[in-house]
């Protein structure tokens, strides 16, 4: 692809930078081409290098997540990060100016409802002026989604359509472990928890991972001697949180509260 010639860009969004990330090595392996994604992790948080910023500007695909669109921190402080802002305001000047066509993809709305509140979900109309198409994917489709989707709508002229197909699994699920624990609290000395552990550590998985509800329930297990035996038999765990660094890989084990 030749930058010069371009006159559409994709704007992808997604719920959470493991889904960015996949995104990422699927374009790798479609796209002949090299360079022409931009991650917004590549932002630099504390220098402003505008030859640099033009360049990635230039990409016709931009991946970003749905708080960085909401110009939401998340976890990361009480603002979004200065030149993560300045770099949307110049990316939606640049296309004004280009007379770019915007197209954006949000993938996994049902994920994002919840990032939507009162006071951002208007946000997305600084996109007005650039975006030609919208496309929003969602496993559900219910009430709560039907403010988001009129936001969206407006910046088509009203020009929805839902297309339903059907959901195809690719692959072979994970084996999927259930530990119910009726205690208002977890105790990693409990027998019953050592013992639920204990059984699936028998079994000859390559990894495991472990999903907790709580960000202090997965430090806890991590620190157990539960941990401490799934690191003996596995070399490592890994500790994983909304705002981790580390991406997901299918023989790595992890615990925390998203991968």
């Amino acid at each position: 692809m030749n930058s010069d010639s371009i006159k559409y860009k994709i704007i992808m969004i997604t719920p959470y930078k493991t889904l960015n990330k996949q995104y990422i090595n699927a374009f790798k392996e479609i796209f002949e081409a090299k360079n022409i994604h931009f991650d917004y992790e590549d932002i630099d948080a504390n220098n402003w290098n505008e030859n640099q910023v033009m360049e990635d500007i230039n990409k016709p695909l931009q991946i970003f997540t749905i708080n960085t669109i909401l110009e939401d921190s998340g976890q990361e402080g009480v603002a979004q990060n200065a030149n993560k802002n300045r770099y949307i305001k110049e990316l939606i000047e640049n296309c004004k100016i280009n007379n770019i066509k915007v197209v954006m993809v949000l993938d996994e709305l049902h994920e994002t409802l919840d990032n939507f509140d009162k006071n951002k979900i208007l946000l997305i109309n600084k996109w007005n002026e650039v975006v030609h198409k919208v496309f929003l994917a969602s496993a559900t489709f219910s009430e709560s989604c039907i403010p988001i989707l009129k936001v969206f709508s407006l910046m088509t002229n009203k020009n929805v359509k839902i297309f339903e197909t059907e959901r195809i699994q690719n692959r072979a699920l994970s084996d999927l472990n259930l530990i119910l624990y009726r205690r208002q609290s977890y105790d990693f000395n409990d027998s019953y928890l050592k013992l639920s552990f204990n059984e699936i550590l028998m079994k000859d998985f390559s990894a495991i991972n472990i999903l907790c509800y709580s960000k202090v329930v997965s430090e806890n297990l991590y620190k157990s001697a539960i941990g401490d035996n799934i690191k003996i038999k596995y070399g490592s765990l890994n500790l994983c949180f909304g705002n981790s660094k580390i991406t997901f890989k299918r023989n790595e084990c992890k615990i925390g509260t998203t991968f």
